[in-house]
């Protein structure tokens, strides 16, 4: 234990000051106190296989949404080529074009505002992004089927083909002419299915990026953030090179 030794301070004393003087002395260890050691930082260990795996799903629909931005320009330059007329899009008319690119901005907007208002704190990133994927295989299947089982869908037409021109309800329609409103089963597939599709887009763009930095170690949590815009790229390239392999067969437009 250390020793406390109380010493008067004379002249304190003298002039009638009751300030004391206070010297503490450790008589039983003269230990010296060495300044603390900087201990190095440790990198943690990082599992490959786990973080691969952590990759691959979310930078997949990122990939996905590449290819869709590299292909769809030859999608369109082959259903304009493709004049047979037992095709819906022989006639495939600037308003329909324009709509056709757009759908899937609109989808993604669409899917980014649900996400924000209803599901961001409400849902697991996991949740977004199996969604996403469930909105990427119903809108791949209906451009699909856009284009295959609804080719020879023709557009719906007004006044309805069982209207008769006499207005008696017979069977006898040949004798009047209908109008076209440029929309059929085909078109409106084809549509429909972007829309699911960019709604994926706009629930994987929020989900994806941020279940890879929770699940990332710390020290190269930006690098595979940043590896999704990579892959991204990577996507539109591969999307160019199979519209470009298409391109010589214009009724195989879904094949892109």
């Amino acid at each position: 234990m250390s020793e406390s030794e109380l010493t008067n301070n004379e002249d304190n004393n003298n002039n009638g000051s009751s300030d004391f003087q206070y010297t503490t002395t450790d008589t039983e260890h003269n230990d010296v106190i060495a300044p603390p050691i900087p201990i190095p930082s440790i990198e943690p260990q990082i599992d490959y296989g786990g973080l691969a795996l952590v990759f691959l799903a979310p930078a997949l629909g990122g990939f996905l949404y590449g290819y869709d931005i590299g292909a769809t320009s030859f999608v369109l330059s082959m259903m304009r080529q493709n004049r047979d007329y037992d095709h819906w899009w022989h006639n495939f008319s600037n308003f329909q074009q324009g709509l056709f690119v757009s759908c899937l901005a609109l989808g993604a907007l669409i899917g980014s505002h649900i996400v924000l208002t209803f599901l961001a704190t409400s849902i697991g990133r996991r949740k977004e992004i199996r969604i996403a994927a469930t909105l990427y295989i119903v809108g791949a299947m209906l451009n699909v089927m856009s284009g295959t089982v609804l080719a020879t869908t023709g557009p719906f037409q007004w006044p309805p083909r069982w209207y008769a021109k006499n207005g008696d309800g017979s069977d006898e329609y040949y004798s009047y002419e209908y109008t076209s409103i440029g929309f059929g089963w085909g078109l409106v597939t084809l549509i429909a299915g972007r829309l699911c599709y960019g709604i994926g887009v706009g629930f994987l763009m929020h989900g994806a990026p941020t279940y890879m930095a929770e699940m990332s170690p710390s020290n190269v949590r930006g690098a595979v953030v940043s590896a999704k815009e990579t892959v991204i790229v990577f996507g539109i390239v591969v999307g160019m090179l199979m519209g470009d392999l298409q391109s010589d067969y214009p009724a195989n437009w879904t094949g892109a």
